[in-house]
């Protein structure tokens, strides 16, 4: 499923699902690291992310999910997970993912 939002300038952007944007490498290291081996816990916020239409939705759920299961934001699966998810609401138009550090 592909949520449409309204950008600042009345355009449409079609928004990637976010198991898209995740490699099985990234999804296994995600589910052990973040989620404490909980699949079906990953799902259900995945699930919840594919509904957000914009980045500060999103990035308060990543946060409340960082706080909740007492994971370090800056760690690097955090930070790699944050980015990804980033990435679905504002591609890369190089083609080029740069890390960003986000204020938590």
């Amino acid at each position: 499923m592909e949520v449409v939002y309204k950008t600042e300038e009345k355009q449409h952007r079609k928004l990637r699902n976010v198991e898209s944007l995740i490699s099985a490498r990234d999804k296994e290291r995600v589910v052990k690291k973040i989620f404490h081996k909980d699949e079906e816990d990953y799902k259900r916020i995945i699930t919840l992310l594919n509904n957000m239409a914009s980045w500060t939705l999103a990035f308060r759920l990543i946060k409340w999910v960082f706080l909740e299961r007492r994971v370090d934001p800056f760690s690097r699966d955090a930070s790699k997970f944050t980015n990804l998810i980033y990435l679905r609401y504002f591609p890369e138009e190089d083609g080029k993912r740069k890390l960003r550090k986000f204020p938590f």
